[in-house]
């Protein structure tokens, strides 16, 4: 479950 936090994290800043 960490590792789908860190990926929607990241997804989020690319996103932005």
């Amino acid at each position: 479950a960490n590792k789908i936090v860190s990926f929607s994290r990241q997804t989020a800043l690319v996103a932005a």
